[in-house]
């Protein structure tokens, strides 16, 4: 009987995809918990909704070519919107492997803006920001278009992933993805081979820092948790070139007069107050349709958000160098 018994146990633990403890994996108040293979949080901000979560079964190539392998896929996804676009998107995907994975991960990346090692919780993580179109994959699209928000045609995307397991075979990978389609340029003026102007690149220096704030990994420390941004960052090499600055369009920016509010999405995010200046980044139609809206970003605080141009005009001091 008890060598029955143990005969038993041990058929179950062995069999494929039994494990002795159930692993746990949620969102609550935006922050995505995994209690196993691997223990892991990732807090995102609050700037952005969780929509929910996807699941998915799909085959690769293998690196040698010679057989195809069945990965085993699962998003939680989150969205910044704009009305009814969802400008930015954070996705955490966690996927499993029949084998392994590779040591380079993006390996098979030949144009991007920048590629790297990176800080992540104090796990050390690979990263690749490149300009993707269409944007993402197609169960990711049409899982978000469900939901009732349209994605952008054209975008930048940020990635960092790390590999976990005894075996190498299940990859955490966190990515980062910002709308290019309402720049005053087309989809084909961002690709790393073109010569970028100077408010491309500082477009691209905007969308790294407003993704690395985006979202923090947990690090333990003394028995504390701690948040972290990716810091640290190493080896990382930077594919784009840039126009002669005598080439560089003319620089806008907005000295302030009086308090002035600062919107997104049709609600007030904060005040711009009297003697700020806040950078012109980005001009583009309104969200009602008609007139133009200016991307705003504040010289003293950092903060980003949107003003009206004749409103601006009338009421503020308007340089253009």
């Amino acid at each position: 009987m008890k060598r029955l018994l143990f005969s038993g146990l041990l058929i179950f633990f062995l069999l494929p995809g039994c494990t002795p403890l159930q692993v746990k994996r949620e969102v609550v108040d935006n922050t995505f918990y995994s209690s196993a293979n691997p223990k892991l949080q990732i807090k995102v901000s609050p700037e952005f909704e969780y929509l929910g979560e996807l699941e998915d079964v799909g085959d690769r190539e293998s690196v040698g070519g010679t057989r195809m392998l069945t990965n085993w896929s699962k998003w939680y996804i989150f969205v910044d919107p704009e009305g009814s676009k969802a400008a930015r998107v954070i996705s955490i995907k966690l996927e499993r492997t029949e084998t392994r994975y590779t040591s380079d991960l993006f390996g098979w990346a030949k144009t991007f803006y920048g590629k790297g090692t990176c800080q992540l919780g104090g796990k050390g993580f690979q990263f690749l920001s490149r300009r993707i179109y269409p944007a993402m994959s197609y169960a990711t699209v049409r899982y978000i278009t469900e939901k009732g928000y349209v994605l952008p045609r054209c975008a930048i995307t940020k990635r960092f992933a790390r590999v976990y397991g005894a075996k190498n075979n299940i990859l955490v990978d966190i990515t980062c993805l910002e709308d290019l389609s309402e720049l005053p340029y087309s989809c084909s003026d961002w690709s790393p081979g073109s010569v970028l102007q100077q408010d491309q690149i500082e477009y691209l220096e905007q969308f790294n820092s407003n993704c690395d704030n985006s979202f923090a990994v947990l690090k333990y420390e003394s028995g504390k948790e701690i948040y972290t941004t990716a810091d640290n960052y190493k080896r990382e090499t930077k594919k784009f070139k840039v126009s002669d600055p005598s080439d560089q369009k003319a620089k806008k920016y907005i000295i302030i007069q009086s308090r002035q509010p600062i919107f997104k999405g049709g609600k007030i995010i904060f005040y711009a107050a009297e003697g700020d200046t806040l950078d012109i980044i980005l001009e583009k139609t309104c969200l009602s349709g008609t007139g133009i809206c200016w991307k705003v970003k504040s010289r003293r605080t950092g903060k980003i958000g949107y003003v009206v141009e004749t409103m601006i005009r009338k009421n503020h001091q308007v340089i253009e160098e």
